[in-house]
């Protein structure tokens, strides 16, 4: 081989050697609309989102109807947990009853992305037996936070604000525990029946059942095992 076609080989090596030394390494370009549709943000943006069930309560009534809770939280919430049971961090039940504009309401709330939220509402609204109490009269209206507007990201972001922001952060988890301990007590009493008669019937039989459960086994089960976690701290009672 003459002398300068091998010189010239040579320095083309090393100039190409220099060059890809000093490069960065080659990139796909990113994806082009990768704008989350209908301006969702992120999905693993999580947030709280809830299910809201008004219940009938009429005013020769002095107590609310409270087996319609555990009716919804078995029929109608458990079996989007079971489906979405990946893809919910945190939930939780929440009961209120007052006489005033909201009334007596039964809330679903749990933590997920936009996306599972949508899927959530979706199943729940899906569920043939919302659709019977509704048109029964025994639940007059239900609604949705709406997936396309995160307004709580934080865990602690549904914590009752007089809490210390410790226990604001903590309290989730502690909540979800005694919600899926309540759920599961309400299967625990049996299948529930087939029509809507009989449905009412049974779950008026394992809210009894749940009160009497409370009233006798609180005191050990619960208030006695969250004091001992404590160290056994005095506590002031204000309910």
């Amino acid at each position: 081989m003459p002398q300068n076609l091998l010189k010239n080989i040579l320095l083309s090596i090393i100039i190409l050697t220099i060059t890809a030394c000093s490069t960065s390494p080659l990139v796909p370009n990113p994806p082009q609309n990768t704008k989350p549709a209908n301006n969702l943000p992120s999905t693993a943006q999580n947030g709280w989102w809830a299910a809201r069930f008004g219940i009938k309560w009429d005013k020769k009534n002095k107590e609310p109807d409270w087996y319609i809770g555990a009716f919804i939280a078995n029929e109608i919430v458990a079996p989007s947990l079971e489906q979405f049971k990946q893809e919910i961090s945190l939930w939780r039940f929440h009961r209120r009853a007052a006489r005033d504009n909201a009334g007596h309401q039964f809330s679903f709330l749990f933590y997920s992305s936009p996306e599972t939220a949508k899927r959530v509402y979706a199943k729940i609204k899906s569920e043939q037996i919302l659709a019977k109490l509704k048109q029964a009269g025994l639940i007059i209206r239900d609604s949705y936070d709406n997936p396309e507007t995160l307004n709580k990201p934080n865990i602690e972001d549904t914590s009752d604000k007089s809490w210390s922001i410790s226990v604001q952060k903590a309290w989730p988890y502690f909540i979800m525990g005694a919600s899926q301990l309540w759920l599961e007590l309400i299967k625990e009493k049996g299948k529930s029946p087939a029509t809507l008669t009989q449905k009412v019937a049974h779950y008026k039989q394992v809210t009894k059942l749940l009160r009497e459960l409370w009233k006798e086994e609180a005191k050990h089960a619960f208030f006695h095992h969250l004091n001992a976690i404590f160290s056994y701290a005095p506590m002031n009672v204000r309910f």
